[in-house]
């Protein structure tokens, strides 16, 4: 997976400072870029929202980003799905997104 060499986040840009840089409020549990990237490194596996075994910003990053601005249906998936992708369509992407909800989690 590609996850610690950047794939993630570094798709995005993000790194070092520039990670938690005006991102982290005055009560997180996670406050240096070390921190996030070791935490977010444990959940990479939970990460790989398109289930093709890569957490990669193009397509994982936008897929999460879309679900959290309540994108669905086409909008969701069109045109970020990796070629080697199980979760195929939009309801596959969004229950297993609802299913690490935190709401969920409460409830579960």
């Amino acid at each position: 997976a590609s996850f610690s060499g950047g794939g993630f986040l570094g798709g995005f840009g993000f790194r070092e400072y520039a990670l938690v840089t005006g991102a982290v409020g005055s009560e997180a549990l996670r406050v240096t870029a070390t921190d996030l990237t070791e935490y977010l490194a444990e959940l990479e596996t939970e990460l790989d929202v398109d289930g093709d075994g890569e957490c990669r910003a193009l397509s994982d990053g936008l897929l999460l980003i879309r679900y959290l601005f309540g994108f669905s249906g086409e909008s969701l998936v069109s045109r970020v799905l990796a070629p080697a992708a199980t979760r195929r369509d939009a309801k596959a992407i969004s229950e297993y997104l609802d299913a690490r909800s935190p709401s969920a989690q409460k409830d579960g």
